[in-house]
């Protein structure tokens, strides 16, 4: 085998996973479009779209499994081939709770639920960006920009935090809309869960790059 086929079917693997990364940015934007605006219809589509990712998942992981099989990899190439199940077990997972943002959406839109959202709106749209920002510092190898990225999550962390904050005094001060507030509530926790993977593909890039493991968390 020479090094050129090696790099093309290494380099085949990567564009699965960037296929990957972008469908599930696709329909984790859906799913905030879905919430802001309460649209049923697109909330459903999002949610039909994660058997698309779960598919994309087990096709990048048997690709894998098949290529360090019989290309036997070794030193950092070996890193990199491991670190794609981290990856797209991040981004499976990250699917799941795109899923359950736009479930919450079509929950809030039948209990008529008041548009003053901003702060969760604006968490959610930070950690899209987060994660177009980790799939670009992974085929890239950047390092650097995944440490950087990781940092970002304590920011939303802190937001989170408030978010939680003031709504748990709501439910205390509005007892008649308690449910609603409990969605919101499962909505946030949703967000807040799935930047903590994007903080777990930082991590897999610096052992691709770096070769240690790290705790960006």
């Amino acid at each position: 085998m020479t090094a050129n086929i090696y790099k093309q079917e290494y380099t085949a693997i990567l564009h699965e996973i960037e296929r990957m990364g972008i469908t599930v940015i696709e329909n984790l934007e859906n799913a905030l479009q879905a919430f802001q605006t309460l649209d049923t219809k697109l909330a459903d589509s999002v949610i039909a779209k994660d058997d698309e990712i779960d598919k994309l998942q087990i096709e990048i992981n048997d690709t894998t499994i098949k290529f360090m099989a019989t290309r036997q990899p070794v030193a950092q190439n070996l890193r990199e081939l491991v670190s794609i199940f981290k990856i797209c077990t991040s981004l499976e997972r990250i699917g799941d709770y795109t899923v359950h943002i736009a479930k919450e959406a079509k929950r809030l839109a039948e209990n008529n639920c008041p548009h003053s959202l901003v702060e969760l709106e604006a968490i959610i749209l930070d950690g899209i960006q987060m994660l177009k920002d980790a799939l670009n510092a992974f085929l890239k190898d950047d390092v650097e920009a995944a440490y950087k990225i990781a940092k970002r999550d304590d920011e939303i962390d802190r937001r989170y935090k408030l978010f939680l904050k003031n709504i748990i005094l709501l439910m205390t001060t509005d007892s008649a809309r308690s449910d609603m507030y409990s969605r919101l509530l499962s909505t946030s926790n949703s967000v807040e869960r799935l930047c903590d993977h994007i903080v777990d593909i930082c991590e897999a890039i610096v052992y691709i790059c770096e070769g240690i493991y790290v705790d960006l968390n």
